[in-house]
C-alpha cells in the first residue's frame, strides 16, 4: 500500500514533469518528431537511450519510496526529469502516464 508521505513524493516528481512538459521547448519537439513522422522533417531528430546505464544514472539507493508500485513511479518520473534536464535530447516530455492492464484468465 502507498503511504501518505510517498503519494506526496510521487505528486511532487509529477508536479515537476507537467512543468517540464508544458515548457515552449517541449512543443517544438512535439511538432518536430510529427513533422519527422510526416516525412516532412527538415532537419534530423535526435533521441538518445541510455540502455543499461539507467540505473547507473537513478540507482535504487536513491529512491525514497519503499512500496515496490510506489518505488517504479518515482523511478519513471526521475527518468522523465533526467531526460528533460540532462539529456535534453529531442524526445518531449509528456504529461501523460501509461497505465497497463492486467489481464486474468479464469480458464
Amino acid at each position: 500500500m502507498v503511504t501518505a508521505n510517498e503519494r506526496e513524493i510521487i505528486r511532487e516528481l509529477a508536479k515537476q514533469v507537467r512543468e517540464r512538459a508544458e515548457m515552449p521547448i517541449m512543443e517544438e519537439r512535439r511538432e518536430k518528431w510529427f513533422a519527422h513522422n510526416d516525412l516532412k522533417s527538415t532537419e534530423p531528430v535526435v533521441a538518445v537511450f541510455p540502455e543499461g546505464s539507467w540505473h547507473e544514472i537513478i540507482p535504487a539507493n536513491t529512491l525514497q519510496c519503499e512500496n515496490e508500485e510506489a518505488r517504479e513511479m518515482e523511478w519513471l518520473l526521475k527518468a522523465r526529469l533526467f531526460r528533460a534536464d540532462v539529456i535534453q535530447d529531442d524526445i518531449p516530455t509528456e504529461i501523460t502516464w501509461e497505465v497497463q492492464k492486467i489481464i486474468t484468465d479464469t480458464g
